[in-house]
């Protein structure tokens, strides 16, 4: 997890194993990296859009997120594809001025000196991150956005008709 957040826990979970609720998508994305690397599939480009939770203070928070996970052979810089392909999401909703900047928060799966924030408006509205090795060679990078943060950011810059509706 990379957002200030405490665990929250199901009650009456269907999991008993896992009654905590997801912080992140990296989790089911990396569940399903698993899965692909049983049956020996190289090349993996996946995304999920879902719910995340967390409690901050004393409130319970759910949002909208996009999780986006590459995998490839090393000599391909997946770092660059992911990047540009977080950017024209950004750009192609009204977003301007992205910029990454080291991490607070790094994620426990993370390499700590390959993490960044997306920022857009001044406003952190993700994270980009190269996995920690598999010990091949191939490299996973994965990426999330809060949809829920980016919503509010543009319904608050089209009423304040900052963005045009058809640019949006």
């Amino acid at each position: 997890n990379y957002l200030e957040w405490d665990i929250v826990n199901a009650q009456n979970s269907l999991n008993e194993d896992f009654p905590e609720m997801r912080q992140s998508m990296a989790i089911s994305l990396n569940n399903q990296l698993q899965e692909y690397l049983k049956k020996n599939i190289e090349h993996i480009k996946i995304f999920e859009l879902g719910k995340i939770f967390g409690k901050n203070k004393n409130d319970y928070e759910e949002r909208e997120a996009l999780g986006v996970l590459l995998r490839t052979d090393s000599k391909n810089n997946e770092l660059s594809n992911i990047k540009t392909a977080v950017e024209k999401l950004l750009r192609l909703t009204g977003f301007a001025n992205i910029v990454y900047k080291e991490s607070k928060t790094k994620p426990r799966e993370a390499n700590p000196y390959s993490c960044w924030d997306i920022i857009a408006e001044g406003e952190t509205l993700g994270i980009i991150y190269k996995m920690k090795s598999e010990k091949t060679i191939q490299s996973v990078y994965f990426s999330e956005l809060d949809i829920t943060k980016m919503t509010k950011l543009l319904e608050k810059a089209i009423s304040n008709n900052q963005v045009h509706p058809q640019n949006a």
